[in-house]
Formats: structure tokens, C-alpha cells, sequence
């Protein structure tokens, strides 16, 4: 279930006017979130994992035809996909306008979509929404730095970058969101305004310091990636 309601305006004015119960509320949430942590990336065998996946599962028992609940019901265990909690989207699919269909696309028609089960179906809209590539959205743009060192290609399949900001041979180039920053379990707006105030930091010693530039030493990543394997 998304907890998600539109605050009254007494609320409202709590907030404005006593500050740390907006900022203690805020918390709150955040906690509540860190401790899903172990139940969806704890091993499979361990009761929270368990226990988490079949309160998923459960979810689905809204769909009242049990072909599409099973259709529906994910096989994998939580934590290998995004977790996208809703209030609507499961009894969306008891509505007589809705249909799943499962089978896979043979070919887009003038009027809709035809399966590979030779069924047609008419459609005003198709959206086109099969995911992302992480890789070719961290190179989205080609970047050269120190010595002709190219972005993409320091990259490569595995992807790091000190606290998930800086990466070495690219002075004065910050990320936001960089690897290993993703979350699935929390939100990403905390995670952002962590990398914002480390970025701050940097940029107000290179003020102080009178500098024009600051590089990530290579041996600053080397430690990092170490520890983070461990």
C-alpha cells in the first residue's frame, strides 16, 4: 500500500508553525522505509524474506479471476525489480475495460496490435515502455577529462565512483545520482541531498583554498570499491 493523502490544512499549519514536527514527521517515514532493508534484500531463506514476499503476494487477492491474479503474481523474489507500491493498480484489473494480455507481440497493425497467438487487438494509444539501459544513461553524454581519458570507457560495465559523486581524471565534474546510489527500498530525494551537501563541501574548500580545480585520486576510489565489495 502507497501512503500517500493530502495533508489537511490544520496540518498544514502545525507544520509552519512548529518546524521540527514537520522535520520529525519527515523522519519518520524515512525510518519506516530503512527498515524494509532486511525484509526485501535479506536471503531468501530468512523470515523476513518470507514473510515480506508473502504479504506481496497477498496483495493481489483483490483480482477477482485467479488466471490473471496468477498472471499478475510476480515469480521472482522482491528486491530483484523495483518495488512500486499502489493502491490501484491491482483492482484496476477487476474493471470490465481492462484486459491482460501476456502473450507476446508478433507485430504492431493499423489498428492496433496482433499477438502471436493470432489475436488482434484494437487500441487508440500505444505506449511504448520497456525499461531503461543504467549503463547508457550513465553515458548519456560524451565526456573527456584529464589526458584524453574517456567517461564511457572508465565506466564500463561495472560502474563507481567515490560516494557516488566524484570519479578520478574528472576534476570539477560532480554527479547526482551516480552508481551504486539507486535505491529500492527508500528514497532517492535523501539520497540527493546527501550528494548536494557533498558537493557544497568541495566546491567551499576549493573557495577557501583558492584553487581552480579537485580531483578524485584514483587510490580514494581503489579503497572505496574495496570496502564496498567486502
Amino acid at each position: 500500500m502507497r501512503h500517500n493523502w493530502h495533508f489537511p490544512q490544520w496540518l498544514k499549519w502545525v507544520f509552519a508553525v512548529f518546524p521540527p514536527l514537520m522535520t520529525l514527521h519527515r523522519y519518520a517515514f524515512f525510518w519506516l522505509s530503512e527498515a524494509l532493508f532486511p525484509f526485501i534484500f535479506s536471503a531468501g531463506t530468512s523470515w523476513f524474506k518470507r514473510h515480506f514476499d508473502a504479504q506481496l503476494r497477498k496483495s493481489y487477492n483483490v483480482v477477482k479471476d485467479p488466471a490473471v491474479r496468477k498472471k499478475l503474481i510476480p515469480t521472482y523474489e522482491s528486491g530483484c525489480k523495483r518495488i512500486t507500491p499502489h493502491n490501484s493498480y491491482a483492482p484496476t484489473y477487476n474493471k470490465p475495460n481492462v484486459k491482460l494480455v501476456t502473450e507476446k507481440m508478433e507485430e504492431i497493425t493499423p489498428k492496433g496490435i496482433r499477438t502471436v497467438d493470432g489475436q488482434e487487438y484494437e487500441l487508440d494509444t500505444i505506449i511504448f515502455a520497456t525499461g531503461f539501459d543504467i549503463l547508457k544513461s550513465a553515458n548519456a553524454a560524451k565526456i573527456t577529462g584529464v589526458g584524453g581519458t574517456d567517461w564511457a570507457n572508465l565506466i564500463g560495465d561495472t560502474p563507481a565512483a567515490f560516494n557516488g559523486v566524484v570519479i578520478p581524471n574528472f576534476p570539477n565534474a560532480f554527479v547526482l545520482l551516480g552508481p551504486n546510489t539507486g535505491l529500492g527500498h527508500n528514497t532517492v530525494v535523501f539520497m540527493i541531498e546527501c550528494q548536494a551537501t557533498y558537493i557544497v563541501s568541495c566546491l567551499r574548500k576549493l573557495i577557501e583554498a583558492g584553487g581552480k580545480s579537485m580531483n578524485c585520486r584514483d587510490m580514494i576510489l581503489s579503497i572505496y570499491m574495496s570496502n564496498y565489495e567486502d
